[in-house]
């Protein structure tokens, strides 16, 4: 800590070294030394600065003692010899002055309140001048005790000794840090010499160890690409296998279809056959019965035709009787006609009877059913669509007021699900009507819808399931037709000319159902 005593002369007496420039005129055992310090600085060690102005300016004994080691200050002791703080010793001046001078007279003074020092007690040997007493005196002033020059000569001589010491000690520790600095520098340029080798050593390694990972490298990628190309060969055998195994069940597949249309075209064809052989069979109940009612009615006929053949051979024969009787009344000049021969009653003549039995009167043939379109131009009463994606999908259309054969149909819902399997077309539809529970549909009843295509001819495609009584499904399953034979004009139920193949497929892409008819 520093502390600053401003507007003040401070009076101290050197113990020690004070420069000999600061000394005008001495004698060598009456002179006195007077040192002023004028506002200078006190240093603590650590803070007794201010402790040792407090002393001072109280009036307590305070010892100057020896200069620092660098001769730069002055230290200042307690009275137990310990160290209050130091003064530093270029803030100094040294003045002379007489025994009784009055304050602040006198050549050179040091300051405004500079006092004398008073009288000290000589001493010739520079060794012998111990440190004085400094005290405040009463009025105030501040001054510093009596001290001769052989100790100021001493404290010179034991600063050059002092200084030349320091002097050879720098120059030897001098000498040793270059001497440090050489060994420090000729240590360094082994070590570098130590590294580099250590790193040229560890250059080679690392390229023989990067040789090494390089040829390793070279063989793992060896070994993952016959990895690979092993993989590629099972992968590839595996592909075929797949692709053989998907091959057959594609064929199978087809056979599988080929055989259900078979089998549904031969149950189709097996139950159309019963229905014409229950028709046939129905029939010809029918006609027995009406050639019996005939054969009963012919039979009733001959009675009574006989019967009356049998009334007009009586009239005769009473005729005849009654001729006969006249007759013998007649005088007997007169000639008397023959009499007529009598019809044999019951008589039939044998052209006649050959007539009756060759041409009975039997039953009259039922008219065949004829052909027919119901449904074209009737209001669609509801419509649903599902399309799919390159397929027309799935949808139901409802009409209602048709009249199919002899059935008066109230209304018929028609169901369809037309898709795409490997690339073929798959046909599914049934139908329900509502009408007369004793009326049958036409055996031969087909359903046929309307398939459209933007900027595409259309064409009809017929959907025939078993024809199902009033408020039942007919039964159907999915068929795929041929694309040349697919959507075609049809004439009632009879299919006529067709779209190309190519054309029915870009309409079976694009396409929807927008209407239908029914057909016997």
């Amino acid at each position: 800590m520093k502390r600053v005593v401003p507007l003040c002369a401070m009076v101290l007496s050197a113990a020690l070294l004070v420069a000999p420039a600061f000394v005008r005129s001495a004698h060598a055992a009456q002179a006195e030394l007077r040192v002023v310090a004028q506002g200078t600085d006190l240093w603590g060690e650590p803070d007794a600065s201010g402790p040792v102005v407090d002393r001072l300016l109280a009036g307590q004994q305070v010892r100057v003692l020896q200069t620092s080691a660098d001769g730069l200050w002055l230290r200042i002791a307690r009275p137990d010899g310990t160290t209050w703080g130091y003064v530093p010793v270029a803030a100094l001046a040294a003045v002379e002055a007489a025994a009784g001078t009055p304050p602040g007279s006198g050549a050179g003074s040091g300051g405004l309140f500079a006092r004398s020092l008073g009288l000290a007690t000589p001493s010739d040997t520079p060794a012998a001048a111990t440190t004085g007493d400094a005290a405040v005196p009463a009025d105030g002033g501040i001054f510093g005790s009596q001290v001769l020059r052989g100790d100021i000569d001493a404290a010179h001589a034991q600063r050059r000794e002092e200084e030349r010491l320091a002097a050879i000690r720098q120059a030897e520790a001098e000498r040793a840090r270059q001497q440090a600095e050489a060994q420090r520098r000729q240590q360094e340029a082994q070590e570098r010499a130590a590294q580099a080798a250590q790193e040229r050593e560890w250059q080679r390694q690392r390229e023989y160890e990067a040789a090494r990972a390089s040829a390793e490298a070279d063989r793992a990628r060896q070994r993952q690409w016959a990895a690979i190309e092993s993989s590629l060969q099972r992968i590839t055998e595996d592909a075929r296998r797949e692709s053989d195994k998907t091959t057959r069940l594609i064929q199978q597949h087809a056979r599988q279809q080929a055989q259900q249309r078979r089998e549904r075209e031969q149950a189709q064809a097996n139950a159309r056959a019963q229905r014409e052989q229950a028709q046939m069979n129905a029939l010809a109940q029918r006609e027995a019965l009406e050639r019996a009612e005939a054969q009963k009615a012919a039979r009733a006929r001959e009675q009574a035709a006989a019967h009356a053949r049998a009334q007009d051979a009586a009239r005769a024969q009473a005729q005849a009787e009654a001729r006969l009787r006249a007759a013998a009344l007649t005088p007997s000049f007169q000639t008397a006609p023959a009499p007529a021969r009598a019809p044999t009653v019951g008589a039939v003549p044998s052209a006649s009877v050959h007539s009756a039995q060759a041409a009975p009167a039997g039953t009259a043939q039922p008219p065949a059913p004829q052909s027919g379109t119901s449904g074209a131009g009737i209001r669609i009463a509801s419509v649903q669509r599902d399309p799919g994606e390159g397929q027309p999908g799935r949808g139901s259309m409802r009409k209602e007021g048709l009249r199919v054969g002899g059935c008066a149909v109230r209304s018929i819902q028609v169901e369809w699900s037309l898709g795409v399997l490997l690339g073929e077309a798959t046909v599914a539809g049934t139908y329900t009507w509502q009408g007369d529970a004793d009326c049958s549909l036409p055996v031969s009843t087909v359903v046929l819808l309307r398939l459209d295509a933007p900027g595409l001819p259309g064409g009809w495609l017929a959907v025939s399931p078993v024809v199902p009584r009033a408020g039942e499904r007919g039964f159907n399953v999915t068929g795929s037709p041929a694309r040349s034979a697919l959507l075609c004009r049809y004439e009632h139920a009879r299919r006529g000319d067709c779209l190309s193949a190519d054309v029915a497929r870009d309409v079976w892409t694009a396409g929807q159902v927008s209407d239908f008819v029914v057909a016997w």
